[in-house]
C-alpha cells in the first residue's frame, strides 16, 4: 500500500496552502486541546499517537482525557491506555444499564484549555456541564461525532435532543461529507465544520494482504478445500442482527446454486454466532474462521475476491479497500456514517435490499473477471485516500483553524 497524500477536508471556502501556513506561524506556542472520550480502542491508538505528535509540532499541547471501558466492553480485549501527559485517565461510573456514563473530569485542565473536544452523546454526563459552561461565556467547545444516530428513530427524544443540542458549540468534527451537509441542513456554518472522513490505519493490514506468503495461501486453501478455480466471498465483522446474517446466508446459497465453485469466508465473532453454526452445520463450502487478527487475518484476505456486507456497514469497509476487495453492499437503512465511502461500480457496489437481486448482481460480477478486476482497482485507490494519516492531517488542521479563529476574534492579530 502506498502512503496516503494528506488532503483538507472542510464544508467552507479552504484558505490556500500559504495562507494555511501563515496561521499556523501565527498561533503562540504551547496551546492546549483536551479530548474527552469514554475509553480508548485498540483501533484508535495510532491515530492519538500521531495527531499529538503532529500537534506538537505546531506548538500545540493534547491531552485525551479517558476512562475504563464498561464492563461489557472489557470482555472485548481491545482496551488501551494512552501513555501520559497525552492520555489523562479518569475515574468513571456507569448507570442505567450502561446507558449513562459519569466520569471526573480534570477540571483544571478543562479551564485552561484552548479548546475542549467531546463525543456528541446524550449518555456523557460531562457534555451537560459544558454546554452549561459555555451558556455562562466559555465559547471553546467542539462536537466529534456522526451528527445523528445512522441507526435510531429520528422522531426520538434522544434523537431531538442531539438536534437541539448540534449548533450549541463552537466547532464540528465531524465523520464524512454526508453528516456535515446534515450538519448545515440544522443550520450550523459549513466554515466551522471539519471532515474528518474518519478512518483506521490499515496500512500494516494492506501490506500484510499484498505481501501474503503463497505458501501459507495455499496450505489454507487446501485446510478449508478451497479449489484453486474457486470464487471467494468474504464477510468480516460483528456477529449481531444488524450485519443481516440470515439476508448473506440466502444470497450465499442462492449465488452457490448457480456457482457451484462459489466459497464464503465468514470471519467475527459476536451474539449470534452459535445461531450461525446452526445454520450451515451442512454446507461444507462456508467456512466459519472465528475471530482473526493481524497477519492471520490477512491470509484470509488475499484468498478472497470480494467482500459480501448486505447488512450495517462501520469502518470494515477500510478493511475491504486495503485488502483491494470490492465492497458489495445493499441500501439497508441503518448504515453508520462510514457507507459514504462507497462509490457503486467504483470500488464496490450498492445493491437494492433484495436477496434476489443481490445474488444475481454478485453472480454477473463472478462471470465479469475484467469488471471484478476494475472494482479491486478501484478499492485500492480509495484505501489510499482513506487512511489515519489523512484522518489526522484533516484533524489537525481544523483545530489550527479553531484556535486562529479565536485569536482573530479576539483581536489578537488586529
Amino acid at each position: 500500500m502506498h502512503r496516503a497524500k494528506t488532503t483538507k477536508a472542510h464544508l467552507g471556502s479552504p484558505s490556500d496552502e500559504a495562507n494555511d501556513a501563515a496561521a499556523q506561524d501565527a498561533l503562540p506556542p504551547s496551546r492546549t486541546v483536551v479530548m474527552i472520550v469514554a475509553n480508548i480502542k485498540q483501533f484508535r491508538f495510532a491515530f492519538y499517537e500521531q495527531i499529538e505528535k503532529e500537534l506538537r509540532s505546531t506548538g500545540i499541547r493534547l491531552h485525551v482525557v479517558y476512562s475504563a471501558s464498561a464492563p461489557s466492553e472489557q470482555s472485548k480485549g481491545d482496551s488501551r491506555d494512552l501513555p501520559e501527559p497525552l492520555g489523562v485517565k479518569t475515574p468513571r461510573s456507569y448507570w442505567l444499564k450502561e446507558r449513562i456514563l459519569f466520569q471526573y473530569l480534570p477540571i483544571s485542565l478543562l479551564w485552561r484549555a484552548d479548546l475542549v473536544i467531546m463525543v456528541q452523546s446524550n449518555g456523557y454526563m460531562s457534555n451537560l456541564a459544558l454546554h452549561l459552561a459555555r451558556l455562562m461565556g466559555w465559547r471553546r467547545l467542539a462536537y466529534w461525532g456522526h451528527g445523528y444516530n445512522h441507526q435510531g428513530d429520528a422522531s426520538s427524544a434522544a434523537e431531538k435532543i442531539k438536534r437541539r443540542l448540534a449548533c450549541h458549540v463552537d466547532w464540528w468534527f465531524t465523520y464524512t461529507h454526508q453528516t456535515g451537509k446534515y450538519l448545515q441542513q440544522l443550520g450550523f456554518p459549513g466554515n466551522k465544520t471539519t471532515v474528518i472522513e474518519n478512518a483506521v490505519d490499515t496500512s500494516l493490514f494492506g501490506n500484510e494482504v499484498t505481501n501474503a506468503p503463497p505458501a501459507l495461501q495455499t496450505a489454507l486453501k487446501s485446510r478449508l478445500q478451497i479449489p484453486e478455480d474457486a470464487c471467494v466471498g468474504m464477510f468480516c465483522g460483528s456477529l449481531y442482527a444488524d450485519k443481516q446474517l440470515a439476508f448473506l446466508l440466502d444470497v450465499a446459497r442462492q449465488i452457490h446454486l448457480e456457482q457451484p465453485n462459489f466459497r464464503l469466508i465468514i470471519i467475527g465473532d459476536g451474539p449470534q454466532r452459535q445461531w450461525l453454526l446452526n445454520s450451515i452445520v451442512d454446507q461444507n463450502w462456508i467456512h466459519y474462521a472465528g475471530a482473526q487478527f493481524g497477519r492471520d487475518k490477512a491470509i484470509y484476505f488475499s484468498i478472497s475476491d470480494f467482500f459480501l456486507n448486505p447488512g450495517l456497514v462501520g469502518l470494515a469497509i477500510l478493511d475491504s479497500f486495503a485488502a483491494g476487495l470490492p465492497f458489495i453492499t445493499s441500501q439497508y437503512p441503518g448504515h453508520s456514517p462510514e457507507i459514504a465511502y462507497l462509490e457503486h461500480q467504483v470500488n464496490g457496489l450498492m445493491l437494492p435490499f433484495d436477496r434476489q437481486v443481490y445474488a444475481q448482481s454478485v453472480l454477473d460480477l463472478i462471470r465479469n473477471p475484467a469488471r471484478l478486476s476494475q472494482l479491486r482497482t478501484g478499492a485500492l485507490m480509495s484505501a489510499r485516500r482513506y487512511t489515519v494519516e489523512n484522518m489526522v492531517s484533516n484533524v489537525a488542521n481544523g483545530i489550527r483553524q479553531f484556535l486562529q479563529s479565536r485569536l482573530v476574534n479576539s483581536g489578537v492579530n488586529g
